[in-house]
C-alpha cells in the first residue's frame, strides 16, 4: 500500500472524539445532581445538630449551585469543626492545600513550560503535540526546564504540606 492511500487522523479529531462524550457525561451528572438537590433537600442541606446548651443550630441554608462552596470558604475553623467534625475539617483543609499547590505549579507550568515547548524545533504539528516535551530536540538546553519544574513542583508540594499539616 502506498503512502498516498493511507488516511491520516488529525489530532484535533481525536481530541474532539474524546472530549465531547466526556463533557456530555459531565453535564448529565451535573444535571442529575442539581435536580436531586432540589428533590431531596433534607439530604443535601446541613443536618441539624444539638449543642450542649440544648439549642438547635442550623448551618446556612441554600441549594444554589455554588452556595455550599461559599459557606465552606467563609466558615471559620471552629465552625467547620463544629458542623463537619474534625475529619471533615481535615478534609477541607487538605483540599485547600492541594488547590494552592495545583495553582502555584500550574501557573509556573503555563508561563514557563508552554513557551519553551511551543518554540521547539522538532516540527510537531500544530496541536497539542506542539505544547509537549516531544517538540524539543535531543540535546538542547531547554530539556533542563522540565527537570527544574519537577524540582520546583516537589518543593512547593512539600512546603505546602508541611505548612498546612
Amino acid at each position: 500500500m502506498s503512502d498516498d492511500n493511507e488516511s491520516t487522523i488529525n489530532s484535533f479529531d481525536i481530541h474532539v472524539t474524546v472530549l465531547v462524550p466526556s463533557l456530555v457525561v459531565l453535564a448529565v451528572y451535573h444535571i442529575i445532581f442539581f435536580i436531586a438537590r432540589w428533590r431531596f433537600p433534607e439530604f443535601y442541606e446541613k443536618r441539624t445538630e444539638f449543642i450542649s446548651s440544648g439549642q438547635e443550630r442550623k448551618a446556612p441554608k441554600g441549594l444554589g449551585y455554588l452556595s455550599a462552596w461559599r459557606s465552606v470558604i467563609l466558615a471559620s475553623d471552629e465552625d467547620l469543626i463544629e458542623y463537619a467534625g474534625f475529619d471533615g475539617f481535615l478534609y477541607i483543609q487538605m483540599q485547600e492545600t492541594l488547590l494552592e499547590i495545583v495553582f502555584a505549579c500550574g501557573l509556573i507550568g503555563v508561563t514557563v513550560l508552554f513557551p519553551i515547548y511551543r518554540n521547539g524545533t522538532n516540527d510537531q504539528p500544530n496541536g497539542y503535540e506542539r505544547y509537549s516535551i516531544g517538540n524539543l530536540e535531543d540535546g538542547v538546553d531547554e530539556l533542563w526546564a522540565p527537570v527544574a519544574f519537577i524540582w520546583f513542583a516537589s518543593a512547593v508540594t512539600l512546603y505546602g504540606l508541611e505548612r498546612n499539616m
